[in-house]
């Protein structure tokens, strides 16, 4: 645009866009030539026409929708990373400590009845259950993976090791002692048999059984008693000494007849039998204690597993428990066991509160669940039948019973592996509510319900209790 002399206001209208021409003065004749100047029609301030308006108002909606879905998937993301890693690390350590524990008793178990009932030398049970409660053991350290291990779990590895070793060791000994006991009774058996040939139960003529040689007779005797393994070895070792006493009185005689080799084979396997019942003696002296001492050694580990891997396993699992807590203020009538609800706190830990109204919402939602099973709720019966299964004749809480002062209180205690800290939420304020009135009634008028639910008949009849009157009898209860 070209002009002469002073440029005119513009006027403004919604699509008018600056002119971006510069102006030219056109010389006139015998006129000075005008000052050259730039038209700015709106003030020196650009202005946006509708287009751009709506351009910049979608790109903005556009922008907090892209900001809503990044901070949506990052929140689910990190849920369920949550998730995963409860799945993934801290259920699979518990589940390894549970398993230690478990094959820990069932060794114990397996080493206890080899020893106590002196089974045979077969250690087939005994080595699979120490070689299962080894993986088990191996495997709850593998699951722990770059998780510092304490000492005190490291340490109880070696002693759990060590334990198995010393039960291995108890029942190998145990069987030896087995062994001792065959080979002394085979000793035994010899001899018997070495006198009984000699004619210690006398001497068969024609089918007849002649009468035996008292010597060999007396002989015959004392070893019977020897034999049986049924008594004490304090008493088994003057027997031993009897029988001595006998082949020592008789030795010239027996020395003639049977004979020497023979009195020196009865002997061997006499003095076989006698040093066989010491070794025993003092295996059972020395494995009394060990035994013992075993039995201690496994009660002290088995709560060194429950304290050292059962409890850190299932830390992180704790950390996500619902905590909650309720405080009640009832008003009672004694007269007629009406109770009424005047005030109802609920508290509940969710960690990190990323919905607070949503968290109190949840606690309120469910103290209401758990006020009408406190007060109200029961399903009766009659032979057997249900008489109020209808909502017309099962009685819950309404408005009416809510509380003129209800309250929920959020407290946050994040946990380090929820999203944001978060925990559950869900059904956080429900099983505080129950105790907290029961409480509540007996801090009123001193009486303790102890079935749910809290009817006015039960408060009257535990009234009645503790005034010594007699009861209304009450078929609710």
């Amino acid at each position: 645009m070209i002009s002469q002399g002073p440029v005119p206001a513009a006027r403004l209208g919604l699509c008018r866009m600056p002119d971006a021409m510069a102006e030219t003065a056109r010389p006139s004749t015998g006129a000075a030539a005008p000052t050259l100047r730039r038209a700015r029609p709106w003030g020196g301030r650009p202005r946006l026409g509708i287009g751009w308006r709506l351009i910049l108002g979608l790109t903005a909606v556009a922008a907090v929708l892209v900001a809503g879905e990044v901070l949506t998937t990052r929140t689910t993301r990190e849920a369920l990373d949550a998730v995963r890693s409860m799945q993934n690390e801290h259920e699979p350590l518990a589940s390894a400590a549970n398993l230690v524990l478990e094959k820990l008793i069932a060794y114990d178990r397996a080493v206890g009845e080899h020893v106590q009932t002196q089974g045979a030398a077969d250690f087939t049970a005994i080595n699979a259950a120490g070689a299962t409660l080894e993986n088990a053991l191996a495997a709850y350290f593998r699951n722990a993976g770059a998780s510092p291990v304490s000492r005190a779990a490291a340490g109880l590895r070696a002693q759990l090791i060590r334990h198995i070793a010393v039960a291995r060791q108890l029942a190998s000994r145990a069987a030896q002692r087995l062994q001792w006991v065959d080979e002394r009774q085979a000793a035994l058996t010899r001899v018997y048999e070495r006198i009984a040939a000699a004619g210690g139960s006398g001497l068969a003529i024609n089918g007849t059984q002649v009468v035996a040689r008292r010597s060999l007779s007396e002989l015959e005797s004392a070893i019977n008693s020897v034999r049986g393994n049924f008594d004490t070895s304090a008493v088994i070792a003057r027997r031993e000494r009897d029988f001595m006493a006998v082949l020592d009185a008789h030795d010239a005689e027996f020395e003639a007849s049977p004979g020497h080799a023979w009195l020196s084979l009865v002997r061997h396997d006499f003095q076989t039998a006698a040093r066989l019942r010491l070794q025993i003696k003092r295996y059972d002296e020395q494995s009394g204690a060990e035994w013992h001492s075993l039995l201690e050694d496994s009660t002290a580990l088995t709560e060194g597993v429950q304290e050292q891997l059962q409890r850190p396993a299932r830390a992180g699992l704790l950390l996500a428990a619902q905590h909650a807590a309720t405080a009640a203020e009832v008003e009672v009538d004694t007269e007629t066991g009406q109770l009424k609800v005047l005030q109802l706190f609920s508290v509940g830990d969710t960690g990190t509160a990323i919905n607070p109204r949503h968290c109190e919402q949840q606690l309120l939602g469910a103290a209401i669940m758990h006020l009408g099973l406190t007060l109200f709720e029961e399903m009766i019966f009659d032979e057997g039948q249900l008489v109020n299964g209808s909502l017309l004749d099962y009685q819950v809480a309404s408005i009416k019973d809510i509380p003129r002062s209800f309250r929920p209180i959020v407290v946050e205690v994040p946990h380090e592996s929820g999203p944001f800290g978060a925990k559950g939420a869900g059904e956080t304020g429900a099983l505080t509510v129950a105790p907290a009135i029961a409480n509540a009634i007996e801090d009123a008028v001193g009486v303790r319900i102890r079935s749910l639910p809290i009817t006015p008949e039960k408060v009257l009849r535990a009234l009645a209790e503790k005034k010594g009157e007699p009861m209304p009898k009450d078929s609710s209860q």
